[in-house]
C-alpha cells in the first residue's frame, strides 16, 4: 500500500490510483496549500551552529537559515529559486525570530526591528552538505546583543545543534507527476521542467510526484526548532568582538563595557 501526506486518511494500491487522486484533487489540495500558513516540521540533523568564512557572518552576530530551495521537503514540497524574493522585499522589518513558532512575548528570541531578512544564494557546500551547485537561503541576521530569549542565547553559546523552520502561505504552486499516461502531460512538463534542480531527487523517484512551490509569502516568523521540514537549515555565527583596551592605567583588570540584552550570554 502506497501513503502520501496529502491525503493523510487514505492508501493507493499503486502509484497510478494516487497519480488520478492527485490530478482529480489538484485545484483543492492546492487551494488549501493557499489558504492557511503553514508550519514545516521534520527530522533534526547533526549540524552544529559555526562560523562560517564564506557567508561572511558580522562580529557578533548570528545568521540563521530559516529555509533553503530546491530540496524535497517532509511535505513533498521544492521550494524554487526566486520564492520569497517579493516576500522580503514587502516584509523587512515585520518578521519575527521566534521558538517554536509561539507567537508570545516569552518565545521572542528578536523582535522585527532587530530582524534583518534577506535572500542569499550560495554553495551548499557553505552549509555543509555535499550537493553540488547552489541554493537560495532565506536568512535572518541578528545581532547578539539583541537576542530576547534566555535558552537561544545558551543554544548559540554553547553552538548546540538545532534547525530552523519558515511559516508561509503558498502563493504559486505547480503539480508535478512522473508519468507518460497523456492525463498528465501538464503535471510531466512541470516535473521534468523542475526535476533536474532538486538535489535530493532520490526521494521524488520513490513516490513519483511533487509540488513546485514557485512563489510563497513570510506568514510573520521563522523559528528555532528541533525539528524542521527541511533540514538543510543550520545557525552560523560570526567571531565575538574583542574588548577594546580603554583603560589609562594598564595595570589594572580589563572590564567588559559592552552594552547586552538581559539574556544574552556573550
Amino acid at each position: 500500500m502506497i501513503k502520501s501526506i496529502d491525503f493523510p486518511k487514505k492508501e493507493f494500491t499503486s502509484k497510478q490510483e494516487l497519480f488520478k487522486a492527485l490530478k482529480d484533487s489538484k485545484n483543492d489540495l492546492i487551494g488549501l496549500k493557499k489558504a492557511k500558513s503553514v508550519v514545516k516540521s521534520s527530522p533534526i540533523i547533526s549540524f552544529q551552529s559555526s562560523t562560517n568564512k564564506n557567508l561572511d557572518v558580522k562580529e557578533n552576530h548570528i545568521l540563521a537559515v530559516i529555509n533553503t530551495t530546491n530540496y524535497l521537503d517532509s511535505h513533498n514540497d521544492v521550494h524554487l529559486k526566486g520564492i520569497w524574493t517579493k516576500s522580503v522585499k514587502e516584509q523587512q522589518n515585520k518578521i519575527y525570530y521566534l521558538v517554536n513558532h509561539d507567537m508570545s512575548i516569552g518565545s521572542v528570541v528578536a523582535y522585527p526591528k532587530d530582524v534583518k531578512v534577506s535572500v542569499k544564494n550560495i554553495e551548499w557546500s557553505d552549509l555543509g552538505f555535499n550537493f553540488k551547485g547552489t541554493t537560495d537561503a532565506l536568512m535572518y541576521e541578528v545581532d547578539k546583543s539583541k537576542i530576547n530569549h534566555l535558552e537561544a542565547s545558551k543554544i548559540i553559546k554553547e553552538n548546540i545543534d538545532i534547525q530552523h523552520s519558515v511559516s508561509m502561505q503558498y502563493v504559486k504552486v505547480e503539480l508535478c507527476i512522473n508519468s507518460l499516461d497523456k492525463e498528465y502531460e501538464e503535471e510531466k512538463l512541470n516535473y521534468d521542467k523542475y526535476i533536474s534542480d532538486v538535489v535530493n531527487a532520490e526521494k521524488i523517484d520513490e513516490q513519483g510526484y511533487f509540488w513546485a512551490v514557485i512563489e510563497a509569502k513570510i506568514h510573520k516568523e521563522g523559528s528555532m526548532v528541533l525539528n524542521g521540514s527541511n533540514d538543510a537549515t543550520p545557525l552560523f555565527q560570526g567571531k565575538n568582538e574583542p574588548l577594546k583596551d580603554t583603560r589609562l592605567n594598564k595595570s589594572e583588570p580589563l572590564k567588559d563595557t559592552r552594552k547586552v540584552s538581559m539574556y544574552n550570554f556573550n
